[in-house]
Order: C-alpha cells, then structure tokens, then sequence
C-alpha cells in the first residue's frame, strides 16, 4: 500500500512589526524588584468553536489573575486570582479555580489555617461572574447544560457515634440555563455521565440516615432523586459509569463501630435494569488472601463491558489498630513487653528492596489496589495483579491488557537500574503470558488492544495479541532507533513514540530525526512520513496531538508536528496532511524556511480550525497568537502580558560551536547584554548543566529561584555563557572541564571575553561539575556550587530520602557516569572527587546546601566546605534551614539571589564585599 502525503510549509511571519526605536542607554537596569513582578502565562485554550481564549498570569510573587477574551471582538474579562479555565462545549461559559490570596497563604501558621480553593463561573457573553467559596472540584456536563461543583468537607462535622466514619460535603448541580441548582449534603464522592444524561453519588452523614447511593437522570424535569442502594451501616465507593453499556459499578463497605469502612462487595447497576443491582464479587467469593477496599480506583474499558478495580491483600487491612502498650507492676520488667515497643528497622543482606528504600515505598504505596477485571457480559471475575506482577494497566479494550513484573531486579534498583518483565494478559480468560524479558522503558498497549509495542536492545518489538505473534520491527532499517547521544554508562533508551492509528492499523515510531509509520499487520513494512528532510537537514518531527481526548490518528486525518533544527536551535510547526494514494511528495525539501531565532508551539485548535500558538525567542515572551486557518496564515498576535519589557535591559542570544581537545564538536550559547560591543572584553558568567543549547532561542523566564537570572548579569553588563557538555564513561569530572574551558578559550580568542573576570555557577549535578573545575584550573575569580557533591567515594553509598534509594545506581549506570562499583573503579571516584583534589583551589567558592536535600546529602556540602576550610581555601556555605534540593521558601530564594550576585560583583567586577563575605554571620540563637 502507498500513500500520498502532503507536507505545508506554514507562513508564520506576514506581519510587518514595527518597533520602538530605544538606545541600550534609555533602559532600565533589570532589578530582583522586576523579576518577583514579571509576569508568566499559563493554561492557554481555545474554545470548541473558536469564539473566545482563556488564560492565567501569574507574577514570581503575588495573585495570579485569569482572563477571557474573544476572537471576534474587543471584549475581555479580567478575574482576580483565577487560574487553569475550561470551557464548555458551547462557548458559553468559562470555569476558573479560585485561588486564596498568596498574602493569606504565606501568613497561615499551620497548614489547618490556610485558605482553600475556590470556583468562579463566568458568562462569556456578558461577563457575568460567580465566585463560589470553598470547592475542591468542578466540571461541565459534555451537553453544556451542566455544571458540577464538590466543596470541601467540615473539619469539624464528625458522626458522634463513628468517631472515624468518613463525612461527605455539599455537591451542587446546576443548570446552567435556569441557573437553578440541586444541592445534596454530606456526599463523598460522585461520577457524572460525560453525555450529561446521569449522575450518581455516594452520600455519608454525621446521624446516617441520608447515607446510601443515588443516581438523577438530568435529562427528566426537576431530575428527580433516585435510590440505587442504601443499607444501614453501608458507605458507597469506586464509582464508574459506562455510557455505551449504561452500567454504574461501585463498591458497597459495611463499617466498624468506630466507623472505618470495612471489606467491600462490587456490585453493578444497570439501567435496563434499574431496580435491582448485581452482586458480583463479595467478600466470601473474593480470592483467598484477598479483599475489596473501601479506597479504590475503578474504570470501564471504553465499551463499557469491562470494569477494572483494585484488590488489596489481607495483610495491608487499614482496619487493624494497634494498641498503645500501658505497663503494669507485673508486665514493667516483661522482657516481652518491653521489647514490643522497639523501633528498629533491620537491614538484610538479602532484601529486595533495602530498608529506607521499604519504608518511603510504603508511606507512598499503602494505598495501592492491585487490578483485578469483571466482565458484564459473561459475570466472570479475574484477578490479574498479585504480589509478583503488581503493575496491571487498567486498559482502554476489554479483550488485553500488559502487566510489569519487577519482583526479580528489585536488589538491582539500588546499583544498577529499573527494569521488569512485561507480561500480557487475556481479559476473557484471565490468563497471562510473559513476551519480554528484563526491559526497562513501558509497553505501549494499542488501543483496542490488538498489539503490544516495546523497545528492547536497541530495537523496537511488537507482540500481535490475536496471533501470539512477536516481531522486531527495526532490525532491517539502517537508521537507528535508539538514542545516540546517550552518554550516560546504562543501556540508550528510544526516543519514544507518536500515536496509533484508527483500528490499531498503524504506530508512528520516532527516531532522532525523522518520524516512521509501522504496518502493525506487516510488521516488515513502514513508510517514512517525513521523506527522509529530518535526516537531511537535521530537523527533529515530533507528532503533536492538540486534543487529549483524542485516542488514534484517523486514516486521512490532519495534525500538526513540531519540528526542531538541530543546526538553527529553533522550532517550527508543520501541517500535515494524508491521502491514500499515489506515493510520497513533500512540499517541503529542505530545512530552510524555519525561521531562525524563533520557538513557536501550537497551544489549540477548535473546531473550525481556528488555532492559537505561542511565538518565542530569548528575548520575546511567549504571548498568545491567533490565527483563523490550519496553515496559520496572518495571524495576529492577541496578548501582550509583559510590556515593561521594551524599557529593561535584557539581552540577546547567539549559539556558538567549537571542538574539544578531544574532539568532540559542541554547541552552546551566550547571552550578550543591550548595545553589545563586538571588540570589548566583557565580564563572563559560566552557567551551565549538560546540554541547554536547545534553549538559545526560547524565552528565559526571570524567576527567584536557585538559578542565576541572567537578564540581572546581562544588564550589569556580563556576558553569560551556556556551554554544553557530553561525557564518556568515568571521567565526568575532566569532560565537564575540557567543554567548558574549550568554550570559554572560543570567547576568550574573539575578543569578547575578559579572561581576568570570568566566574561560574551550577546547582546539583553542574554544583559538583563546578566544584570539580575549580580543582583544574584559575582561571575562575569566583564560582558557585549549589547543592554539590564534594566526595564520590562518601556519597556512592548515601540515602536519596526522597525515594528511600542509595545513590549507587546514579555512580554505576546514570547520571554520575562513573561506570563501576566503588570497589572495581576506586580511582575513578577517587579522581573525579573535588575533596581529594582541594588543595587545587585557589578559586573563591560560594556553596548552597538546604539541610534537608533529598536528592544529595547536606552532608556533601559541609564535607566539600570543611575541606575547603581545613586547607584555608576561601569558602562559603550557605546552609537554608529545612530547606530540600531546590529551596521553596521565597525568602530563601531571594537571600540566595543576593548573595549570589555579591560573591560574583565582589570578585569579578571589584564591588566592595557585603560583611557577609568579609566576616560571616555568627549564630545568636535565630
């Protein structure tokens, strides 16, 4: 089978822009006071047809504010603190969460004390606004006749006989036409219908009397209250409604005399049906060792024939309660007794997973199900998730679905990496079949689930579920499908897919450059879709899907793909159009045409093909354009968040290339203030990661954050430099220093580098890079490190507490690129230790550590400080109090934001040092 493509270029630029002629001179300098107010968008959308586009800004610091506004008109809504708009279908209304004031926020003392959500609902026609107070949800009816909205429980509301029964809150419905509304007390949870035809919700009062499940039909007059079930003592759950087959399932829980939710009974209601429910799994029919729990996540398979839920095994009961231990004359000598109140974790040697890791495993994954399926028609139960193969996807079909089982490499999570054998199961017969082995990137279930698409050493495989068929699809294509730039000691990964295709005919595949489409039902045979012009110009497609709820590409559908220039640094977006005949012609033979300096993102697409996108570079803010036709011709642009802009010194961007002493080419770029001078010699700031080059071209948004705001150096006249770095196998260390001295060497030789004032900075893996530099060279006159690791051989074996992990994996096969073992490759960590290499500094250094990281231990940056400290090295750590990896408290960021720039002022550029930097700050019990 051929077919024929279209590939259109899109003219995106035939607006003549005329700009304000300022001098460098009659700008502003950029302050911390213009970064905290700057403003940043969000949430962009289009409505279905096109008539209007919401939005939110939010400045660094302070209330955000929400927006409407037409595409036919002048007219626009501006609503205080409002954020992430939906609209309905009809064009009609616009929905907003309601945010408490950030003043209010920052003020609470205790989390009990802060404000709560809110909901606001505007009439787009007339402006009309409605603020609701206290709403933890909201949501529109797909028929726009419906508005939904569940406020937040009383704390203080409690039942006087079950003190630990859980207590629902006020569920309003409104009709959005009459604005009359039904509101129903004390309901904890519900589901509406996406056609708006039924809702259903589970009621739980303080007396008992209203508790039971009920269901209204919003398409009768007055949608009258029906009982679908009630019994006393009973609390209902896991609510899911299908449209197609119109049946409800849900979890019916007696409770405790204190009131818990105990094991639960699923049961499903049926609208041919309506009077009577079905019982179909109870406690006594569940599988041995297993229970229903009360907390559970329940899903219909797209044509309503399947219901996924979640079992739990008997051990993990939430309703035992351990009794606090009160000693007695006779039991405060019982060895026994006293024993029962030890707090002690024991470390094995042969435990899957080790203790710290078993303890922030569990706090997160307690409440995990384990998915078992129930079938409508044939009343049949399967349990498919157990204690080995414990990640079942709840899938779109009801004839397969894939599992993962990571029960046999669970020791390797510590050293080595993730992997699992992927498994798939048949949902009419319950059985399951292993197809792979120790993989470490998802499946990939197709969609009615015909197939099973994975990648595994280097090559993607499909498995054909009908036919117990398994293929590798790529091993006959000369281009490879893996990813090239890895550099990083694990196995290279893929780089992933696009979509299926209607009927699970076809899946886009994407490899660096261009994008294929696989024949799933000839699995030798595949098209490329963009003709090879990847390859050729260096150009990256990637399928862009403008509607989430859009499943598969339709056979001669029309979507958009983003395409990246490797060489220009730079997006564009593409139409893209097929038909099934002929054979391939693209419109487009080359890479030119993308339009330098640029980053455009399509944000939506309403019905009528009306589009809005963003248009980005360093220096331009991504505000909101719009155009009125697929191929984006004429747009205008309709926002402009940030104008204060043209008046502040902010700066521009230029890649720059060169090669390593190793040979190896790299990009990056710098960022030369306003009025820049070719021939002066400009103070330079180094900040850096592993490859940011991608960024030259889109826009840097001033935050108080952890990071350097560059356009605060930029407009003191620095020139910042964003090198990349790659690496090879256990020499981090040294290739971080050969790229960036390399880089710098480039700008020192054109003139514009002063090399007597250049310093340095990076947070976490670049922290240590920059550490480690500073041990191989002066040139630096100042640099800063935050949150580093200062010695590999301490912090190989030291706990992540965020994930429970020790960070020997990240030494052996990730990021660390160390590539052995502590014991195998001593050297390497020893070499590429900034402490063992400390006397080497002479270099000023300023260190970042909050006491509470949890992905580098605190203790590396005292470690790192102490060395310096010990050797008489001029250092600084500043310590943040219960502060994690990145600091969060806005007055921490800002402090570092200050001290940052003196350090560097003071060092670089001479500015006298604040007491600070000259004589500490002692501790006076604060």
């Amino acid at each position: 089978m051929k077919q024929y493509v279209v590939f259109t270029r899109i003219l995106l630029l035939t607006l003549t822009f005329i700009l304000l002629s300022f001098s460098s001179n009659a700008k502003k300098l950029f302050t911390l006071d213009d970064a905290m107010k700057f403003k940043s968008l969000h949430n962009a959308v289009i409505s279905e047809n096109g008539f209007w586009v919401a939005y939110h800004v939010s400045p660094d610091r302070g209330d955000p504010t929400g927006y409407i506004q037409s595409t036919t008109d002048s007219s626009k809504f501006e609503i205080e603190r409002a954020t992430r708009p939906v609209f309905t279908r009809d064009d009609v209304y616009t929905g907003f969460t309601w945010v408490p004031k950030s003043l209010d926020i920052e003020n609470a003392k205790t989390p009990k004390d802060r404000p709560k959500n809110g909901f606001v609902l505007v009439k787009n026609t007339t402006g009309t606004i409605d603020k609701i107070k206290d709403v933890k949800k909201f949501e529109f009816s797909d028929d726009s006749k419906w508005c939904i909205y569940h406020k937040f429980e009383n704390d203080e509301e409690k039942s006087e006989k079950m003190k630990k029964k859980p207590i629902g809150s006020e569920l309003v419905i409104r009709h959005l036409f009459s604005q009359t509304e039904i509101r129903v007390d004390y309901v904890t949870e519900y589901t509406l219908d996406s056609a708006g035809a039924y809702i259903f919700y589970s009621v739980s009062s303080p007396d008992g009397e209203r508790d039971g499940l009920y269901l209204r039909r919003l398409l009768e007059t007055f949608a009258p209250e029906v009982t679908v079930n009630k019994a006393e003592n009973t609390l209902y759950s896991g609510l899911a409604y299908a449209p197609k087959t119109k049946a409800l399932g849900y979890i019916s829980s007696t409770l405790t005399k204190e009131g818990v939710p105990k094991e639960g009974t699923l049961m499903i209601w049926e609208e041919i049906r309506a009077q009577q429910y079905q019982i179909a799994l109870t406690p006594q029919t569940a599988p041995k060792g297993w229970y229903i729990p009360y907390n559970n996540s329940t899903k219909w398979s797209d044509d309503g024939l399947s219901l996924f839920i979640g079992l739990k095994p008997d051990a993990e009961r939430d309703t035992i309660e351990t009794k606090p231990i009160t000693y007695t004359d006779d039991t405060f000598y019982n060895i026994d007794s006293v024993r029962t109140k030890s707090s002690e974790f024991v470390w094995h040697w042969d435990d899957p997973l080790i203790s710290s890791n078993q303890v922030n495993w569990w706090n997160k994954s307690k409440d995990r199900t384990f998915t078992s399926v129930y079938n409508l028609r044939s009343k049949r139960f399967f349990q498919l998730a157990d204690s080995t193969c414990n990640n079942v996807v709840a899938a779109d079909n009801s004839i397969f679905t894939i599992g993962y089982d990571n029960t046999p490499y669970q020791k390797e999570i510590t050293y080595d990496g993730w992997f699992f054998d992927l498994y798939v199961f048949n949902l009419a017969t319950g059985a399951k079949k292993k197809i792979a082995t120790r993989i470490s990137e998802s499946a990939h279930l197709s969609p009615q689930g015909k197939f099973v698409l994975f990648f595994q050493n280097k090559h993607w495989h499909i498995y054909d579920t009908n036919k117990d068929l398994l293929s590798n699809i790529t091993k006959d294509i000369p281009i490879p499908f893996y990813d090239v730039d890895n550099d990083i000691p694990a196995e290279a990964g893929s780089y992933g897919i696009g979509a299926w295709f209607e009927d699970d005919m076809y899946v886009l595949i994407n490899e660096k450059y261009d994008f294929y489409k696989f024949f799933t039902t000839d699995p030798g045979s595949f098209i490329n879709m963009s003709a090879t012009i990847g390859r050729k110009h260096q150009l990256q497609f990637r399928y862009t899907n403008l509607d989430p709820r859009k499943k598969v590409i339709m056979t001669k559908d029309t979507f958009y793909v983003h395409v990246y220039s490797e060489k220009l640094k730079c997006t564009n977006m593409f139409f893209f159009e097929e038909h099934i005949s002929g054979g391939i012609n693209v419109t487009t033979e080359s890479g030119a045409g993308l339009y330098e300096e640029k980053t455009f993102t399509i944000l939506g697409r309403s019905n009528n093909n009306k589009l809005i996108f963003s248009r980005e570079s360093y220096d331009e803010f991504p505000d909101i354009w719009l155009a009125d036709n697929p191929l984006l011709d004429n747009p205008i642009k309709i926002t402009n968040i940030n104008p204060q802009m043209r008046n502040l010194k902010w700066g521009t961007t230029e890649i720059v290339r060169w090669v390593t002493p190793l040979g190896d080419s790299l990009d990056g770029y710098i960022i030369k203030p306003d009025g820049f001078d070719p021939k002066k010699k400009y103070p330079v700031l180094v900040y850096y990661y592993e490859r940011f080059s991608s960024r030259t071209f889109t826009f840097y948004q001033p935050r108080i954050n952890h990071r350097p705001i560059y356009q605060l150096y930029t407009s003191d006249d620095y020139l910042v430099f964003v090198p990349d770095v790659v690496y090879k196998t256990g020499r981090p260390g040294y290739d971080a220093t050969d790229a960036i001295l390399s880089g710098l060497k480039v700008l020192i030789d054109r003139g514009i580098a002063d090399p007597d004032r250049l310093c340095i900075q990076g947070h976490s893996w670049a922290g240590y890079q920059t550490a480690f530099v500073i041990t191989q060279t002066d040139i630096f006159k100042a640099a800063s490190a935050g949150a580093p690791v200062g010695n590999m051989t301490s912090a190989y074996s030291q706990i992540r507490t965020e994930s429970g992990l020790a960070r020997q994996f990240q030494y052996e096969k990730q990021q660390s690129r160390i590539g052995g073992n502590l014991w195998d490759s001593l050297d390497n960590y020893m070499n590429n230790s900034p402490v063992f290499l400390a006397r080497n500094i002479n270099t000023p250094l300023l260190i970042l550590h909050g006491n509470e990281d949890e992905a580098v231990p605190f203790s590396q940056g005292v470690e790192l400080y102490l060395a310096l400290r010990r050797l008489e090295k001029p250092c600084v750590l500043v310590e943040y109090n219960k502060e994690p990896h990145h600091p969060r408290k806005y007055e921490n960021k800002l402090d570092w934001q200050i001290k940052m720039k003196e350090w560097f002022d003071h060092y670089v550029l001479g500015k006298e040092a604040p007491k600070w930097i000259t004589d500490g700050k002692p501790y006076y019990g604060k």
